[in-house]
């Protein structure tokens, strides 16, 4: 049921979202707030319990370094991932539809009409438009930039 919300809105968070079909550990058997601190640290999900529902308390990944081995936490949250993908289906299916199997020419060239031709400021307006569609959906913001 989580995986259907992010599919209608992938940048929508997760915290609070109910883990249906999981019961919760006995109040005395819970994670204590540190342990579940050390969880989301090492990239585990926390859940907390609430009316004795099991809801999302942050959805977290393993990805802690960069690949020069530095310390990044930009890729921390699930959702960044869910959003980011959404993006680049986004932004290839509108490309890939219009324009399938189409050949690449410079911008300027010369060519008959009906050909299966493309240049690059055709696909820069094609991508700026889905872009600035993604921001009224609220998925990504500054189209403007």
């Amino acid at each position: 049921q989580n995986a259907a919300k992010l599919s209608i809105d992938p940048a929508r968070p997760t915290q609070t979202l109910e883990l249906i079909g999981i019961t919760s550990a006995l109040h005395g058997k819970r994670f204590t707030m540190s342990e579940r601190q050390i969880l989301l640290t090492n990239g585990i999900a926390t859940e907390y319990t609430e009316s004795g529902y099991m809801r999302v308390e942050r959805a977290v990944t393993t990805y802690q370094k960069n690949r020069f081995g530095d310390e990044d936490n930009s890729y921390l949250d699930s959702e960044t991932l869910h959003t980011l993908a959404y993006i680049i289906r986004a932004l290839r299916s509108c490309i890939t539809s219009k324009y399938p199997r189409h050949k690449l020419a410079s911008d300027g060239t010369r060519f008959g009409a009906g050909q299966a031709v493309v240049t690059p400021s055709i696909i820069r307006g094609e991508l700026i438009a889905m872009y600035t569609k993604l921001e009224d959906k609220a998925i990504v913001e500054n189209a403007d930039l």
